[in-house]
């Protein structure tokens, strides 16, 4: 029989090819990778016209919107602005009352 001397530098670079082959023959992992997709706070702006970076900044210092920070720059899941949207809506029509009265009414 013969000895192969393999180094461990090399048996570390052959666990990672194996780790990478499994992650992009993975099914579990494509979905995370497609749902994971950040962006950020111009390209939210662009796609929401009415949000501003004020109104997220206030969003986030209140810790109604939740933030991924890369270095000192913020992104953003859709996911998470358009629940933070959802959740601002349901405030504005839960502080309507029902009957609206005025002093003209009675």
């Amino acid at each position: 029989m013969e000895n192969k001397k393999i180094s461990l530098s090399d048996l570390f670079f052959e666990i990672g090819k194996l780790v990478k082959a499994y992650e992009d023959n993975s099914s579990i992992v494509k979905e995370e990778k497609d749902e994971e997709k950040l962006y950020s706070i111009n390209q939210v702006i662009q796609l929401y016209p009415l949000l501003s970076k004020h109104l997220i900044t206030n969003a986030i210092n209140g810790g109604e919107l939740k933030v991924t920070w890369i270095g000192n720059k913020r992104y953003f899941k859709l996911n998470d602005i358009d629940d933070y949207l959802k959740q601002k809506q349901e405030k504005v029509v839960n502080s309507i009352p029902e009957t609206i009265q005025s002093w003209r009414n009675k």
